[in-house]
């Protein structure tokens, strides 16, 4: 029902695939300066993405962020979690 806290196995970015819809739910990082990057770049909680592309070693993901794209590295995308976007 309304108000009940959904429990939901969030999965990283890095495991999305090519063409997902997908929403951020949680970042995961400690560092202040790191937080921000995200922050200015648009990858917080609450924002819809779309997977573009993935790069041949399978290392960086293309996301469409906001009506920019932009290249998340493997690093960056194990720290974000996320669910298919309704």
């Amino acid at each position: 029902s309304a108000g009940e806290i959904e429990s939901v196995d969030f999965s990283s970015l890095a495991d999305a695939g090519v063409g997902d819809k997908l929403s951020i739910r949680a970042v995961d990082d400690e560092e202040p300066e790191r937080l921000r990057s995200m922050e200015a770049r648009g990858l917080v909680p609450g924002v819809s993405l779309t997977v573009e592309e993935r790069s041949s070693d399978g290392k960086d993901l293309r996301v469409r962020v906001r009506g920019e794209t932009q290249l998340v590295g493997n690093e960056l995308a194990r720290r974000i979690f996320v669910t298919p976007a309704n």
